[in-house]
């Protein structure tokens, strides 16, 4: 049986990627959509809505640009 994914999990590495690379308000949008999400369905739209404004900002490297989309393309199947 495959273990479901850990969209937490992926989203951690993405916050964590951005703080390395000084983008700490980007990084506190997605830890305050998991932080202060009500339920899981609000969670994952919040994250991929900011996700896909991480995507759109030229500032940021295009290796975290790659794990925002792949992580944005996941939830989209999940609520989709």
């Amino acid at each position: 049986m495959n273990a479901p994914p850990n969209y937490y999990e992926e989203a951690m590495k993405i916050i964590d990627a951005l703080k390395a690379n000084d983008h700490i308000d980007d990084a506190e949008k997605l830890s305050d959509a998991i932080e202060y999400g009500s339920t899981s369905t609000e969670i994952l739209m919040k994250l991929r809505y900011h996700l896909i404004n991480i995507m759109k900002n030229n500032n940021i490297p295009s290796v975290i640009k790659v794990d925002a989309r792949t992580l944005s393309e996941k939830i989209n199947n999940i609520l989709t």
